[in-house]
């Protein structure tokens, strides 16, 4: 039952998060001008469509990652182990690296 909880309200959000005029929204609306309503409806339909699959894959995952606390506490802790050196590298190679003549 929390699957499909979090599902809808993934679903909810994402619709949401849509609304602001991205590609997707600009699409939908060069499609409304050049060839009309009923095709614009089935490009906002397709994309609706990948939002929804995205979220679906989303939720899965995160379910199978977290389904019990040992599995998250393990799963945390490879985050952790793997992002902190990650960044830290990442850091120091901003720190260290030269600056194009260009740039300055």
């Amino acid at each position: 039952m929390p699957f499909i909880i979090h599902l809808l309200l993934g679903t909810f959000i994402s619709f949401f998060a849509a609304m602001p005029l991205g590609p997707v929204n600009l699409a939908i609306v060069q499609t409304a001008i050049n060839y009309g309503r009923w095709q614009a409806v089935l490009v906002a339909v397709g994309s609706s469509l990948v939002e929804l699959i995205y979220c679906l894959i989303s939720v899965w995952g995160i379910d199978l990652l977290f389904s019990n606390q040992q599995d998250q506490d393990i799963t945390l802790l490879f985050m952790q182990l793997v992002s902190i050196p990650v960044m830290f590298s990442l850091g120091v190679h901003n720190l260290v690296k030269q600056v194009k003549e260009d740039e300055a």
